[in-house]
């Protein structure tokens, strides 16, 4: 069948008319000789890629970003290769933006057919963060601006915590880190372990960090700056090192027999055995240690003083300077001593003197009697006691010079001759004329009196009694002050059997009181009942 035939259908008349053409096969061979071509031909696009931190989206500039693709090329002109596969490597700094930019990338119509679901690398990388994205490179729209999601540079530290002084790790310290990074804050906590160390992760290489070690019994250390500064060796750039907590040491003594504070006496502070310090007491009894220690020390602190016994008190710093003052007492027994006296007649020993005993001014409640050589023993006396003794007998005159205000340590270290109190016979009265006129029988002079302007008194445990002269006045007051241990005191109008009751406090009272009182005779007693150890008490007198 050559050129155009007609074939004619007619519905009326039962037939079709169809025409058919000659086919013309050129343009399909035109076709297949061109399109090798059009694989060839070249494509470019521009890109944009933004840095940005992946927690909070914040731009993060001045960042290396790489660009890498596979370029399928059908027919390389350069290498004059067919069929090649290139990896193209593009580089951008992001600017203050964070823009990096890339422009002119090119492919070909031959990788975007045949190729089109490979992929594209885009790294970003700077000193504080790190970005590794897969993209569809053909997808990449030109002038499209994607986003590479950056991490943090992030590195794991160990910190240790040691004593500022000797260098020793301090086990159970709190360490508390923060970091600022573009934006975002970056915290971590920890308790250190016997080696003095904890371990913090994902610690950022970059921004501003702060670590705080702290520890009972310790100032706080910080190290603070540029996170870059903790890259390094950890006994130099990540050791925290704490100095210690200091308090003052001090203490009291006092006499255990009388509660008396003690002056002079030595205090040691002892620490594991050793004597690292001491100090003496001034007049009040109190002692400080020249130097601080450290509040976690374990110390002990000796008390001691000439003829006293020496003790110990222990405790934790810490605790002992949360003590009350009573509790940091320190309480020293008196080494007591007893010492022999004798009564003499000048010659040989004189039994059944009557010898009142004063201990530092004090009277002994009861007198001591000498035996029949003579001699009686003084008890109970520290060796820095001060002695009075006022002997007497019946038909002797009274001594009371030989022994004075003697220190009892004197009289240890003396002869036996040194302690001899002699007295000597009272001379025979002149006989009264014949027929002596009538005289006034006064009242005879009690011993020991002491005068009512006199000094104050002051004592202790037991029963002390005193007789005071009051002139003829007949009015007088009485002044005392008990402390805090409670003590009676009675008031009698003259002295000896012939005494009468003029005034009592009903019992123990403490603090201080005053009673103005009359007497009819010249002398007057007073009695103070001291009831328990450790009392003191004192009273004065003032006649009109």
């Amino acid at each position: 069948m050559k050129g155009k035939q007609n074939f004619i259908f007619k519905p009326e008349e039962g037939e079709y008319v169809v025409a058919l053409k000659k086919k013309s096969w050129w343009w399909l061979l035109l076709l297949l000789l061109l399109l090798p071509l059009l694989l060839l031909i070249p494509f470019k696009k521009d890109l944009t890629v933004k840095t940005v931190d992946a927690k909070n989206k914040s731009s993060i500039p001045l960042t290396d970003v790489h660009l890498k693709y596979v370029d399928y090329q059908m027919f390389n002109f350069k290498t004059k290769k067919f069929f090649t596969h290139d990896t193209i490597t593009l580089y951008d700094e992001s600017d203050d933006s964070a823009l990096a930019s890339f422009e002119d990338v090119g492919y070909t119509l031959y990788s975007r057919l045949l190729f089109a679901s490979k992929k594209a690398e885009i790294i970003g990388t700077n000193d504080c963060f790190f970005g590794d994205s897969l993209y569809n490179f053909h997808k990449l729209k030109n002038g499209s601006v994607f986003e590479l999601l950056m991490s943090t540079r992030v590195y794991n530290y160990d910190f240790k915590v040691v004593n500022f002084e000797n260098g020793q790790p301090i086990a159970g310290a709190k360490v508390v880190g923060t970091a600022e990074l573009n934006g975002k804050t970056y915290t971590w906590e920890g308790i250190t372990e016997p080696d003095g160390t904890v371990f913090f992760e994902n610690f950022p290489y970059c921004g501003q960090f702060e670590v705080v070690g702290s520890a009972y019994g310790y100032l706080n250390d910080t190290l603070r700056g540029d996170a870059r500064f903790l890259w390094g060796d950890i006994d130099t750039v990540r050791t925290l090192r704490l100095r210690p907590e200091k308090k003052m040491i001090d203490f009291f003594v006092r006499d255990l027999r009388n509660n008396q504070l003690l002056a002079d006496a030595t205090g040691s502070l002892i620490i594991n055995g050793n004597v690292v310090q001491t100090t003496k007491t001034n007049i009040n009894g109190y002692g400080e240690f020249p130097e601080e220690v450290h509040i976690l020390e374990d110390i002990t602190i000796k008390a001691e003083k000439p003829f006293y016994n020496d003790t110990t008190k222990s405790d934790r710093v810490d605790k002992w300077v949360a003590r009350s003052d009573s509790a940091k007492t320190l309480y020293l027994r008196p080494n007591l001593k007893d010492l022999q006296f004798r009564n003499t007649d000048g010659t040989h020993g004189l039994p059944g003197v009557k010898n009142i005993v004063y201990v530092n001014g004090q009277a002994r409640p009861q007198p001591v009697y000498s035996n029949a050589d003579g001699y009686f023993v003084v008890t109970g006396v520290k060796p820095t006691d001060k002695i009075s003794i006022v002997a007497t007998k019946a038909g002797y005159t009274k001594n009371d010079y030989s022994v004075k205000n003697k220190v009892m340590q004197d009289l240890l270290n003396g002869p036996q001759s040194g302690r001899d109190i002699p007295l000597k016979k009272e001379q025979q009265p002149t006989p009264p004329p014949p027929n002596p006129q009538p005289q006034p029988n006064p009242e005879p002079p009690p011993p020991n009196v002491i005068p009512c302007e006199a000094p104050q008194e002051s004592g202790g445990q037991g029963v002390t009694i005193n007789v005071h002269s009051i002139g003829n006045s007949g009015k007088f007051t009485i002044n005392w002050d008990m402390y805090s241990v409670a003590d009676q005191i009675i008031v009698y109008c003259g002295s000896g059997n012939s005494k009468k009751q003029i005034y009592s406090t009903q019992g123990p009272v403490s603090g201080i009181g005053q009673a103005e009182l009359r007497c009819a005779s010249g002398y007057i007693t007073v009695k103070i009942i001291g009831p328990q150890e450790g009392t003191q008490w004192k009273y004065s007198m003032k006649c009109n």
